[in-house]
Order: structure tokens, then sequence, then C-alpha cells
């Protein structure tokens, strides 16, 4: 397995650890090349990098426009990707153009969006996932309708 990955931070510390630790076996063993989490904050994060003898390699969470990173962002004393950069993680955003989140526009429709899609003659998918690989992000894009990921590629 090239990544495996701790998909939530949990409800707690200890849990947190424990976990960490099982994965830390598995690279050990060599059964595992790198390992990551998903849906960490900073905190979390900073967290995790207290015990971690094994450093994640990437971090997954959903990226909009409306909540770049973590739901928090907005009011996060420390900028996520700043801080991604700084310790060498690699963010990988999912959901970038998902429908209506938590009350909010879909991204899709945002008249932002559309204008700048417009001016460049692409789709508003392509200047999203455009949008978060400009941030220096890997983009996760994911559908089951052949012309959107022919348009996705």
């Amino acid at each position: 397995v090239d990544v495996y990955m701790l998909h939530s931070p949990g409800d707690s510390k200890e849990n947190r650890e424990v976990a960490w630790r099982q994965l830390e076996e598995l690279y050990d063993e060599g059964r595992v090349r790198a390992l990551g989490v998903s849906n960490f904050n900073v905190a979390q994060l900073e967290d995790l990098l207290s015990f971690a003898k094994v450093m994640p390699v990437y971090l997954q969470n959903k990226y909009s426009i409306y909540h770049p990173g973590h739901y928090d962002e907005a009011s996060a004393e420390q900028s996520l990707m700043e801080w991604l950069n700084s310790h060498r993680v690699v963010m990988t955003g999912y959901s970038i153009i998902h429908p209506e989140h938590a009350g909010l526009m879909s991204p899709m429709d945002d008249p932002h969006v559309k204008a700048i899609s417009n001016r460049h003659g692409r789709t508003p998918s392509q200047v999203l996932h455009r949008w978060l690989l400009q941030l220096g992000a890997v983009v996760i894009p994911r559908s089951r309708r052949r012309e959107r990921i022919i348009e996705n590629s």
C-alpha cells in the first residue's frame, strides 16, 4: 500500500494516539509506504505531531471556496495551507465542486466562479479545480458521468 490514512481525528487525543500507533506499526513492518490523515485542523495536526514517530505526508480535507481546508479556517489564527507548507505536508482536497453545503450556495453556481469561467472559456468545475491546484494542493476529481470525467482530465 502506498499511503494509508487515518480518516478522522476521532473524539480524543488518546484514541488518536492509539490509532496512529497502529498505523506506525504497519509502516515499520513495511506494509505501507507512507501515512496520511483526513479531516484534521491545525490544532489536531499539532497534537498528532506531539507523539508521532512517523510524520503524515498528506492531509485530505474537504476544500471549498467557502471553507478552504477546514470549516473553521476563516476564524483560525493560522492558515491551514501555510501550516502544511511549513511542515512539508501535502493538502489533498475533495468535494471542491460539492453542491450546496451547510446552507451555502453551490460553488458551481457562485457568480464569481461563473464570471471567471466565462472570462476564460472554462467550466465552473475546471475553474474550481484549477484554483485548488494553484494553491498548491492535490485535487481529487470524481464523477460517474463520462462527460464530467473528460472535463476533469
